[in-house]
């Protein structure tokens, strides 16, 4: 890369000797990849060259390198979890430790008590979602997956949900009435939003009350934030999905795999402040700051609209014992 330094008395192109990342061997994921410590590449390597070097196959996740290796779910991908009644703190994080009177209070500080449900262990893959389009139930998910970078869209797949390459991966349903249906289809339900942050955070040691000091916690394993991709789909981790499953050192306390990353997922609809039907989501998109999962909470008024960013949102299915 050049650029002409304009203080010289002729306008000699100068060298910049910019160390840029770039694909090179690496298989998949983005051209450059974040981790912990490590500072941004140079604003020109970042507007110039950066990309997705490529997407794995069936049973492979992208690895720290840049290289598909075997890993995620190599099953059905099925499982359900058992969550017991408990109670749940809801704490908004303002400030950290969390404050005394978080749990103790009305709507977002405040513990709830949430029955027993079972739920999946894993995202709706591909896989199972495309069963029940073959039926006739279900509309086709999305097949064409574009990424924005570099102010442009790169295109990455263009069979995405048909192709039996990425049926581990996280179906994109499209809108939530279609992960509604699907779920209604396979005899369950969407979770609930207590019930998903629960069971992606973990239940207060006590049933009796919660102590925010113990029992309030910022992610699936704890209060740390990840060093690095290994535990976490995230920031500059991959630039797309990832095999179900592919992180289970990020799990929750209840086991529950890529609740922090990966695949945006849809939660049950509920009742605003003024009795509209609001319908909430766990946002994915969370860049390299890795703010508490609470806080990746969003609402949407549009079940039915089948545009970015929602197009791209699946979910995981819950029902009652």
């Amino acid at each position: 890369m050049t650029d002409v330094d304009t203080n010289s008395d002729d306008d000699t192109e100068i060298e910049l000797n910019l160390d840029c990342p770039s694909c090179g061997e690496k298989e998949c994921g983005w051209m450059f990849r974040w981790r912990s410590g490590m500072e941004l590449p140079p604003f020109e390597c970042i507007a110039d060259r950066e990309k997705i070097c490529g997407v794995c196959g069936r049973d492979e996740i992208c690895d720290l390198d840049g290289f598909c290796v075997s890993g995620g779910c190599l099953g059905d991908c099925d499982d359900e979890i058992f969550v017991p009644a408990g109670l749940f703190c809801m704490q908004v994080w303002d400030q950290y430790p969390p404050i005394i009177e978080a749990c103790r209070g009305t709507g977002w500080n405040s513990e709830v008590w949430v029955d027993g449900f079972f739920i999946d262990k894993y995202e709706v893959t591909n896989r199972r979602y495309r069963a029940c389009h073959e039926a006739g139930v279900c509309p086709a998910a999305k097949e064409v997956i574009e990424v924005f970078v570099n102010y442009n869209f790169q295109l990455l797949i263009d069979d995405y949900f048909s192709n039996p390459e990425y049926d581990n991966y996280p179906v994109m349903a499209k809108s939530y009435r279609n992960m509604e249906t699907f779920c209604q289809w396979e005899g369950k339900r969407l979770p609930g939003l207590e019930e998903w942050l629960m069971a992606s955070l973990g239940a207060c040691a006590s049933t009796e009350s919660c102590d925010p000091r113990v029992d309030s916690v910022k992610y699936p394993w704890g209060n740390e934030a990840p060093g690095d991709c290994s535990i976490v789909n995230s920031g500059y981790c991959v630039g797309f999905n990832q095999t179900v499953g592919a992180y289970p050192l990020g799990a929750s306390p209840f086991g529950l795999m890529d609740t922090y990353g990966n695949a945006p997922e849809w939660l049950h609809w509920t009742l605003d402040e003024d009795g509209n039907e609001t319908y909430p989501f766990i946002n994915a998109d969370v860049g390299i700051d890795f703010p508490p999962l609470i806080e990746r909470v969003g609402y949407s008024y549009h079940p039915d609209i089948e545009t970015p960013p929602g197009d791209e949102w699946g979910g995981r299915c819950a029902r009652d014992p």
